[in-house]
């Protein structure tokens, strides 16, 4: 296997219960790794408190690839393109892994 992306956070903002042994498994046999975040905001408070959620579990964490918002979620659809986007731009303003979590 060259590289693994999984999921980080779950519904409810809680962490996947198999994140922390995919890291640690993928970091002790030198798989390059990434994560996405499957996003069930509906608001922009909502989408900040996901992307505080990515910072807290990823720091310390060395990843590869960046950070991937997964935004597919039917109920956001709802909400409409320029909402969907502002909320996406919050995600990625709130997340600096781009400057420290990637190598």
């Amino acid at each position: 296997m060259d590289f693994a992306i999984f999921r980080i956070a779950e519904a409810e903002n809680v962490i996947d219960r198999y994140f922390g042994r995919n890291y640690t498994e993928c970091q002790k046999y030198n798989i390059s790794t990434g994560v996405y975040k499957y996003s069930y905001a509906m608001n922009i408070t909502e989408m900040q408190n996901e992307a505080r959620k990515v910072i807290s579990v990823l720091k310390g964490r060395k990843l590869l690839f960046p950070v991937w918002l997964d935004m597919e979620w039917n109920n956001q659809r709802s909400l409409g393109t320029e909402k969907n986007y502002k909320m996406a731009v919050q995600f990625q303003g709130k997340n600096p892994w781009y400057q420290w979590n990637c190598r």
